[in-house]
């Protein structure tokens, strides 16, 4: 039988990919031009106690310890956690300030402007004049506006669905 030797080594996984985009060249003035850009994702182990030699706490303190690794120096180690946890704050009392009434947010906006342009009726206004239609209706009780925020809700709500 043969003998699983388990460590107490975790590393962080690095896998390299490459994406297209287009941009315009201010040199030729050409508007398709195309550059790769590649980037390194990383992702962590998850704990697996037939590998790794120690509890699930410990796992976890290593992952820690070798993804700060990736952070240098450690000054910008500290920026990136003070960063992250700023943001994480910020879009928790975002989440409380919209949960005490119902809010219209900028990013609702533009998905009720995408639907509306997606009729016919609606494809040649502006941005500005799409909304304040909608908006009139919405005042008004009118069911079409109201269908119109039910749908631009739902085009955000994908969830873990994907």
């Amino acid at each position: 039988m043969a003998e699983v030797t388990k460590s107490k080594v975790v590393s962080i996984k690095a896998t390299v990919t490459k994406q297209q985009q287009k941009v315009m060249d201010l040199e030729s003035g050409k508007e398709d031009a195309t550059i790769e850009v590649s980037m390194t994702k990383y992702t962590a182990p998850e704990y697996d106690a037939t590998t790794f030699d120690g509890t699930e706490a410990e796992f976890n303190e290593a992952v820690i310890t070798a993804a700060s690794e990736l952070i240098q120096p450690p000054a910008a180690r500290l920026a990136a956690f003070l960063n992250y946890a700023t943001s994480a704050s910020y879009q928790a009392g975002k989440a409380a300030a919209l949960a005490t009434g119902n809010f219209l947010t900028s990013d609702l906006k533009a998905r009720i402007v995408q639907v509306m342009r997606g009729n016919q009726a609606f494809v040649d206004m502006s941005a500005k004049d799409c909304f304040e239609r909608w908006k009139t209706g919405y005042l008004a009780k009118k069911t079409g506006a109201l269908k119109i925020l039910d749908v631009a809700k739902s085009l955000g709500d994908f969830g873990d669905d994907l």
